[in-house]
């Protein structure tokens, strides 16, 4: 991708200001047309070893007391666009512990280079270490305290 597609989404995401739905929602709640913005980071995409979402409150049962972080091998992009079943931890804030794990086989990854298969030794294994899970946690809670809200992250 160079710069010239980098132009072009951005355009795309400033003209999806104007699409139907925004439209529609901002006449429901009553927010002016001319008066609402859109920010749109560029930033470098890397090649992560493994990458994921982490909700600071459970996201299936809204359990404050619940950090849940997806995680995949590679790029995050399949994990949140819901193509790939991703490994699932939930850790308790109070306790500082892991209380669930789910882990899924991956066939596939997303790599710079495109979709590549994963190691037939790799694809059941847990895609990242647990102190990993337990660091991400603690990241997770240090931004919910900071912003005074639960957050949705994605990482790699």
């Amino acid at each position: 991708m160079g710069w010239k597609d980098v132009v072009k989404k951005v355009q795309e995401c400033w003209a999806s200001l104007f699409e139907a739905r925004a439209i529609f929602y901002r006449r429901t709640n009553k927010y002016s047309h001319l008066k609402v913005g859109i920010a749109v980071p560029i930033q470098l995409m890397v090649q992560s070893e493994f990458s994921g979402i982490m909700f600071t409150v459970n996201p299936v049962t809204n359990n404050t007391d619940e950090v849940s972080i997806e995680a995949a091998y590679g790029l995050g992009q399949p994990v949140v666009s819901g193509e790939l079943t991703p490994d699932q931890y939930l850790v308790n804030k109070k306790s500082g512990k892991i209380v669930y794990k789910f882990v899924s086989t991956q066939t596939w990854q997303l790599t710079l280079a495109g979709n590549v298969p994963v190691s037939k030794k790799y694809q059941k294994e847990q895609k990242i270490p647990n102190k990993y899970v337990l660091e991400l946690a603690h990241i997770g809670m240090l931004v919910e305290k900071h912003y005074g809200r639960p957050q949705d992250l994605e990482w790699g």
